[in-house]
């Protein structure tokens, strides 16, 4: 008797996506691997996108949960969601703006499936195109292949501290690093880098030499919103992810030290805009990085907004930088 497929999960996360929710949705339904089960999720789109959604599952009846939030929750709380209703033995994410291409999902269960239950995701590179859904001339990762040589494999944990290289859209993650890591961080503005640092702490990553999806880009993405700009949300959870490891025992000491100089530098541009949060994120710096400068500055911006101290806290920082920097 022939054994049974793995059952894959795929997440489907839809915010406001009706120009492209259906091309989206129909590349996951051209998958050549069949053995899937579909979650989509809507976190309270303004737009038309659920009745798209709702109209394309009952034109293919697709069978699928699809779970259209009233109240908008943020990506992290809906992906957790969305992993309480997982079943398969692995998963992959989309957000309903991006592409897959046909054998992609086959593709990297035949890897995971025939790897050691060590490596715990695979992945691979990723097409650019435009709003209009045309090629750009470059893969995404291409720069970082030239960089570096190759996509990383094995032990990768290192090489994510120093950026997140991984398309969101497309990895294969075993259901057993869920079980391990925990669920999405909550308190984060996006899910992917803070995700793979710790799997990778668990878990080795397997490198496909293959272009298997397409990443649009959008003016109104979290990339472009959020991500290329100094934003509260950007740096509070560059913070909060890197607090987690500015102190791990297995890191030298000079990968500690240029954690904690980018701690030192997200907590004074969160003083700089004004975050809510601004003294409490400074406390808990100085306390990550025992940098006296930084307990008599998390004081201050109590009651004192940066632009009053500029001169002064510049010169402040600047004592704390020179504390945490590499040698």
């Amino acid at each position: 008797m022939t054994e049974k497929p793995p059952l894959v999960t795929v997440i489907a996360v839809c915010y406001n996506h009706s120009r492209f929710v259906i091309e989206c949705l129909e590349s996951i339904r051209a998958q050549t691997y069949t053995n899937v089960q579909l979650i989509i999720m809507d976190d309270c789109s303004s737009d038309e996108s659920v009745t798209l959604i709702s109209d394309w599952i009952k034109l293919h009846q697709i069978k699928c949960e699809f779970i259209a939030h009233k109240v908008n929750r943020g990506l992290c709380r809906t992906l957790n969601e969305a992993l309480t209703l997982a079943q398969g033995e692995f998963t992959s994410l989309i957000a309903t703006d991006d592409l897959w291409l046909p054998e992609k999902t086959a593709i990297q269960v035949d890897a995971l499936n025939n790897l050691p239950s060590n490596v715990g995701v695979v992945y691979g590179d990723s097409w650019k195109i435009t709003e209009e859904g045309e090629l750009l001339s470059k893969p995404l990762l291409e720069s970082y292949v030239k960089k570096y040589g190759e996509l990383p494999n094995g032990n990768i944990y290192n090489r994510l501290l120093d950026g997140d290289f991984i398309p969101a859209l497309n990895p294969l993650v075993r259901r057993n690093c869920y079980q391990v890591v925990g669920e999405y961080d909550e308190r984060l503005a996006y899910e992917d880098w803070d995700m793979w640092l710790r799997i990778a702490q668990k878990f080795d990553f397997h490198a496909l030499p293959a272009i298997l999806t397409k990443y649009r880009y959008v003016s109104t993405s979290m990339t472009q919103t959020i991500l290329e700009k100094r934003s509260i949300e950007k740096h509070r959870t560059n913070f909060l992810m890197f607090s987690k490891h500015v102190n791990n025992p297995l890191l030298n000491k000079n990968k500690q030290r240029t954690i904690k100089t980018r701690l030192i530098k997200d907590a004074e541009i969160l003083y700089e805009l004004n975050a809510p949060d601004r003294a409490a994120l400074l406390w808990k710096c100085a306390l990550l990085t025992q940098n006296a400068s930084l307990y008599a500055i998390s004081f201050i911006a109590i009651f004192v907004p940066y632009y009053r101290l500029n001169r002064a806290l510049k010169y402040i920082f600047s004592k704390a930088y020179k504390k945490s920097r590499p040698q």
